[in-house]
């Protein structure tokens, strides 16, 4: 045997040890050891969702076709999914990880149709990173398919992925078909990706997106099947009705303080003509002790008034009616400790249930099936990613 064969025969012996081991680990679970082979079931952070379905394996799909737009979308629809949505550089990559290729010319799931320049995803997820091909995206517009209002993979880059071009919604020679995706990309090691805190894998379930912190899954208790009845209404007419009152009480009380003052005044003019009209003295004298009554019975009247605007205010105060109370920002609201958190609207006539401990306060109104803010606060700010590279453009 000369040294050619004897090489050649090596060669394939160690081959074929290498197989059998890699067969053997492939059977046998403890051998190699766990700590250098993952499962394909790893759930790293223990949000109920394996690490490779956050990543995107069995995920995403390149359905290829001649497809315009809408019927683009109609068919991702039937599937159970969407057009694919590329929220972040590790999506992308892992995108490219799951098809092996990412082929050229197939529709992503983003669009300027509502307002040209401004770009959005289909799911209403944040528009943060971008592929844009040099040039792109330029709304070359064309007579026979109008304006380019939908993204799609383009020129391809020099570590096996693609960027990205603009192109029409009508049927066009461009287009060789779409990314499917099913679900949404998360943080493998994150249990909740966007920190609203509900988990991705209780997310994923209720079909809310996992990276937006405004959506969340319906509350999974329902409300109270009784109504409390109408707001008390009447009360807050009877508030404004004995406002006004208060208000004309104290406009006539400023008007007997005027009045007393010139009563006064009558009367020093009265007490010094007293000196010179002897004759008329006693005819003067039911005069002034009249004015002194009348002066006696107007004190009293402001002191009547200052004792019910006394007592408005103290009605007033009183925030809580039978359970109801009056907020301006809210309106009439009404619960007590059998019910709460569900709050009572009598604004929207529906119940509301009052999310504790989140920040910010949300509830959400049994009326419109919507979560709403009970606080204003601020959006989340997100970092921008891109990349650019030598292309040839289109």
């Amino acid at each position: 045997m000369n040294l050619q064969q004897t090489l050649l025969s090596t060669y394939l012996l160690v081959a074929l040890i290498g197989q059998t081991a890699k067969e053997s680990w492939a059977s046998d679970p403890f051998s190699p050891p766990a700590d250098t082979v993952q499962a394909p079931d790893a759930d790293s952070d223990g949000d109920g969702l394996t690490d490779k379905y956050e990543i995107g394996h069995g995920r995403y799909a390149a359905i290829k076709g001649d497809f315009d737009w809408n019927k683009a979308f109609d068919d991702a629809t039937k599937r159970g999914g969407h057009i694919a949505t590329i929220t972040s550089k590790a999506e992308w990559e892992a995108v490219k990880e799951v098809l092996g290729t990412i082929p050229h010319g197939y529709y992503l799931g983003a669009t300027d149709l509502e307002t040209e320049g401004v770009w959005q995803w289909i799911t209403g997820e944040t528009w943060s990173f971008t592929m844009w091909a040099q040039g792109e995206p330029n709304n070359l517009p064309r007579s026979l398919y109008g304006d380019e209002d939908f993204a799609q993979t383009w020129t391809a880059t020099s570590d096996g992925n693609r960027l990205w071009n603009d192109i029409y919604g009508k049927k066009n020679p461009w287009v060789k078909g779409y990314i499917l995706e099913f679900g949404f990309y998360t943080d493998p090691n994150k249990a909740d990706s966007d920190g609203d805190g509900v988990g991705d894998g209780v997310e994923v379930s209720n079909g809310t997106d996992p990276n937006n912190p405004e959506k969340f899954p319906i509350p999974r208790s329902n409300p109270p099947e009784f109504s409390p009845g109408e707001s008390p209404v009447f009360f807050k007419e009877k508030v404004d009705q004995l406002e006004k009152e208060v208000e004309s009480l104290q406009n006539e009380l400023r008007k007997s303080e005027l009045k007393v003052e010139q009563l006064t005044d009558q009367l020093q003019s009265r007490e010094d003509r007293i000196a010179f009209l002897e004759k008329n003295l006693e005819e003067k004298d039911d005069r002034i002790a009249n004015l002194e009554s009348e002066l006696i019975q107007r004190r009293h009247s402001q002191q009547k008034a200052q004792e019910e605007a006394d007592t408005l205010a103290q009605i007033v105060s009183v925030p809580f009616v039978n359970g109801w109370v009056y907020l301006p920002e809210q309106g009439w609201l009404w619960t007590n400790a059998q019910v709460y958190p569900y709050v009572f609207r009598s604004e929207t006539n529906s119940w509301c249930y009052f999310e504790q401990g989140t920040l910010p306060r949300l509830f959400f109104d049994d009326s419109n099936q919507k979560w709403e803010a009970w606080d204003s606060y601020e959006e989340p700010a997100f970092e921008n990613e891109s990349e650019t590279a030598k292309v040839v453009s289109k």
